[in-house]
């Protein structure tokens, strides 16, 4: 599983549109970042606590991590997610 429990993430493919509870970075909600809380054996099945305080259920292709460092390394791209986080970068 590319996510895990605690994970900060941002909502990025559009395809739930963009809404309070769906809110897509860069959109009409800006940049919001949410905290994994659950992920199940299904089809949308990371869930998702955002800071507008809605919670939501998403596919992984829905949710690209979120680092709270800034880096030359592009860790939303990162497909070693070990070397991301021992880089201090996520």
């Amino acid at each position: 599983m590319k996510f895990k429990v605690g994970d900060l993430v941002k909502y990025v493919s559009g395809n739930w549109g963009d809404a309070t509870n769906n809110p897509l970075w860069g959109g009409k909600y800006g940049k919001i970042v949410g905290k994994v809380t659950d992920i199940r054996d299904y089809s949308l099945s990371i869930f998702v606590d955002w800071s507008t305080g809605k919670i939501n259920s998403y596919d992984a292709v829905d949710l690209e991590f979120y680092c709270k460092k800034k880096s030359k390394v592009n860790c939303f791209k990162c497909k070693d997610r070990l070397k991301c986080l021992t880089r201090g970068i996520i």
